[in-house]
């Protein structure tokens, strides 16, 4: 086997088929130690040296047996124009050596003067390492070209004299928006362009589109001389950074928000502690007094006190712990179905006897919607009594005469809640609170505790985690109108999973071209159950093979990255 060629070396093959005048060559070519060198003498030989050895440099005689004339230079130029070939006889004339120099041979030497073929040959192999580093030049030229044209930044490269020689896609979109032409932005910014002393500068420019909408870009502007054309260069990039300016904005303005919602919250905790206090001193002053007290009247009326402080105290306590597990994200909420007239006359009958107690003059209405059987409410039926208790407790707090109306009623895919006071009035904390345009601790006057300003931040929250919306309505000097609205679900939930047919595929075969032994066999289990006959190719070459000796495949799964040939390279030849 021969050992390969080292990547630096030159390939000559030999076409000679008399074993002297081929020593002869091969003698003028061993002090050539950058070429590596193979010989030929019939047309098997040169056919398979071309193909596997892939020769950049051909010397060949002019007249042999089995070879018409000229025949081995076309061969050559047939298999690669740009391998080199040199034509050494003894019998070639004037003429046909004209003719061979135009059929494209590079040099024709006489058999008596073979002292020039080593010089002809290190001229040509010049000549192949320029080929070579212009094609290398070339290629790299394309491919920045390419980076340089699909880049998401604009680009625009400038002429120090000439002005404007490059722009990507981007630069031509980006100014299309701000309106204007690639030939009016290539003169303003060359205008606008520094001298060539300045290196490099980056800044942020804000600029207006055609729709007055601001743009924000980055851009960068630096110089570079080319030393081959001995030319200067202005290069100007331009980035888009609207979104990551907006970003910023959103993350000051959440950072400002932070800071003044601790320093609300802070002034909120130096005050609830008063509020704790209260009841607390109630509590244990009527205890005392309680023990020492032996008018039975007396008792009742400090026991009374004691349960009042005391509910007062849990409801303090409730509010606070409810709302600091909202705040950070620990509420659930189930997922069941809502007998909501069964609620409904829960609410009436607590608060109807509550009124009836403390202010006979509100009149509480309930009113409830028709819904069928099938009507299910995707909630949580503790949270919803939450939220219309919160909500008609404010309700009562805020009216003084007049009518209390809550029940719902469907509209469209929602069912609709509502909690009406005709003879209510909100204060402001209260309104902005269930607009949703403040939190509890900016709504709050001076940070102090208020229940009923704290339950309806509460009910908002809750309304929202249960993918609903609550407003409210307000009409001045007739009364107060609080909506919020959850989603409605007609019917029980569809628990039949789709299921998903198994194809029959017990007459197709098909190519997996894998080289990672893992991914095939993850492959072939995938495709067990379908009855497909399966074939493994290891890499392109091999797929190749497999799809000749296979007319019948119907289907190729090809990897990408393969070893000798990878699935790029190897489509391209299915295609041929």
């Amino acid at each position: 086997m021969e050992s390969a060629v080292p990547a630096n070396r030159t390939k000559i093959l030999v076409i000679e088929n008399n074993p002297a005048a081929r020593e002869e060559i091969l003698h003028e070519l061993y002090g050539l130690s950058s070429c590596e060198v193979r010989t030929a003498g019939t047309r098997e030989e040169t056919l398979q040296l071309l193909l596997l050895y892939e020769p950049a440099i051909v010397i060949s005689a002019f007249a042999m047996p089995g070879f018409n004339e000229f025949e081995t230079l076309d061969m050559v130029k047939t298999h690669d124009r740009n391998i080199a070939f040199i034509y050494v006889s003894g019998s070639m004339g004037e003429e046909k050596a004209i003719e061979a120099m135009v059929r494209g041979a590079r040099d024709c030497i006489n058999k008596k003067n073979l002292k020039r073929l080593v010089p002809a040959i290190e001229r040509e192999i010049e000549q192949l390492k320029k080929q070579e580093e212009y094609r290398r030049e070339h290629e790299e030229l394309k491919l920045f070209r390419r980076i340089l044209t699909y880049s998401h930044d604009a680009i625009a490269i400038f002429h120090k004299q000439e002005g404007c020689v490059f722009v990507n896609n981007a630069f031509t979109s980006l100014y299309q928006r701000l309106g204007m032409s690639v030939s009016e932005a290539e003169e303003k910014l060359f205008s606008q362009l520094p001298s060539l002393h300045e290196n490099l500068f980056t800044e942020e420019i804000e600029v207006t589109d055609s729709n007055g909408e601001r743009i924000f870009l980055e851009q960068q502007v630096f110089s570079y001389f080319e030393e081959r054309r001995k030319s200067s260069y202005y290069v100007v990039v331009q980035r888009d950074i609207t979104s990551r300016k907006k970003y910023e904005e959103i993350l000051v303005n959440a950072r400002e928000k932070a800071e003044k919602s601790d320093q609300l919250k802070s002034g909120f905790i130096a005050n609830i502690g008063n509020e704790l206090r209260n009841p607390l001193n109630a509590i244990m002053g009527f205890s005392g007094l309680l023990a020492s007290q032996t008018d039975k009247v007396k008792q009742q009326e400090y026991i009374h006190v004691i349960q009042n402080a005391g509910e007062q105290l849990l409801k303090l306590i409730e509010d606070i712990v409810e709302l600091s597990r909202i705040e950070s994200h620990q509420i659930t909420i189930r997922e069941e179905n809502i007998q909501l007239n069964e609620l409904m006359n829960e609410l009436y009958d607590y608060y109807a006897f509550y009124m009836g107690q403390q202010k006979p003059q509100i009149r509480l209405i309930c009113s409830k919607g028709e819904t069928s059987p099938n009507d299910v409410i995707t909630g949580d039926a503790g949270r919803l009594k939450q939220i219309f208790t919160k909500l008609i407790a404010t309700a009562y707090h805020y009216t003084v005469k007049g009518e209390i109306t809550f029940g719902y009623r469907k509209t469209g895919e929602k069912i609709l809640f509502y909690v009406t006071a005709t003879g209510g009035v909100f204060p402001a904390e209260i309104l902005s609170c269930l607009s949703g345009t403040s939190s509890y601790y900016e709504s709050s006057p001076g940070n102090k505790y208020n229940a009923h300003l704290i339950g309806l931040v509460i009910s908002r929250h809750l309304v929202n985690l249960m993918q609903g919306q609550l407003w409210l309505k307000s009409n001045a000097g007739e009364g107060e109108e609080i909506y919020f609205s959850l989603p409605l679900v007609t019917g029980k939930a569809n628990q039949t999973k789709e299921t998903v047919s198994i194809p029959d595929w017990k007459n197709k075969k098909i190519l997996v071209a894998e080289d990672d032994e893992t991914n095939y066999l993850l492959i072939s289990e995938y495709l067990k159950e379908t009855g497909c006959a399966l074939l493994h190719a290891r890499d392109g070459k091999e797929a190749l093979l497999m799809l000749s000796q296979h007319p019948d495949i119907c289907l190729v799964l090809m990897d990408l990255r393969m070893p000798v040939m990878n699935g790029i390279e190897t489509f391209e030849k299915i295609k041929e």
